[in-house]
């Protein structure tokens, strides 16, 4: 599930380091099962914690949450609310913060 090697590296066991923010967790936005266990299992394998929506509308009401995850990573077509209108509504949000957002194709929608 984890990188074993991180947990001497950290000195913290992986529950403690996901507790205390040593391990960045991700919010991943995608509605096609393939696509969320492919990027899901690279993400886990490279030692993030992560968090699924499964549409847009899911993923922004995790974001409000204050301990949201510090990443999202947004499909660009997602049912209910679009990744790039997601994007829109983090900025708009988050207008005295600091915040970088970003949604990605894959070609479903003829366009990419």
């Amino acid at each position: 599930m984890h990188d074993p090697r991180l947990k001497p590296a950290l000195g913290l066991d992986w529950e403690t380091a996901v507790r205390d923010n040593c391990i960045m967790r991700i919010l991943l936005a995608e509605d096609s099962p393939v696509y969320q266990r492919l990027i899901s299992g690279y993400l886990k394998e490279w030692g993030f914690s992560l968090q699924l929506a499964r549409n847009g509308t899911e993923a922004c009401q995790l974001l409000e949450h204050p301990d949201a995850p510090a990443l999202a990573l947004l499909d660009w077509v997602l049912p209910g609310m679009s990744g790039l209108e997601l994007c829109r509504t983090i900025r708009s949000r988050s207008a005295n913060e600091q915040s970088e957002c970003g949604a990605a194709r894959d070609g479903r929608d003829g366009k990419g």
